[in-house]
């Protein structure tokens, strides 16, 4: 019986889920195109920071979306200021508007219509890569 509930439950919610995130490797070259859309900004930030070219995403990822599998934002990536030593010790956040767009560039609320997506970039911000803990350890941060 408990078998038959778990399937039940899975199949329920794979066809209630229209899409699922999950993370992603993405290079920092592969949103150049996105970052060009506020040139002055990112340039503030590379002005400034050595930032690792390989960072993190969403990825799209449900049974049924063509779309499956594409990166989408927010992404990440580790940084420094320029001239320090030692490891990346800050964050930049790159965050995005998704859209998704059929065959003909209309936008559609169905992602399962969808053959490609459009990102509009909303914001880049610069934060600590770990927040220390109230016992005094460090862990992740989790914006």
């Amino acid at each position: 019986m408990k078998p038959r509930l778990i399937a039940i439950i899975a199949a329920v919610f794979l066809n209630s889920a229209s899409f699922l995130y999950a993370g992603g490797s993405v290079q920092l070259s592969g949103i150049q195109p996105l970052l060009n859309q506020q040139p002055a900004l990112w340039k503030w930030f590379t002005d400034r920071l050595e930032i690792s070219p390989e960072g993190g995403g969403l990825r799209l990822g449900s049974v049924g979306i063509p779309l499956r599998g594409y990166r989408v934002g927010p992404y990440e990536f580790r940084a420094k200021f320029k001239g320090s030593t030692g490891d990346y010790d800050l964050k930049v956040t790159v965050t995005t508007d998704l859209y998704f767009l059929d065959a003909q560039g209309r936008e559609v609320t169905d992602q399962k219509l969808a053959v490609k997506k459009e990102e509009m970039l909303t914001g880049i911000s610069l934060g600590p890569l770990e927040a220390p803990a109230r016992n005094g350890s460090f862990i992740q941060s989790s914006e």
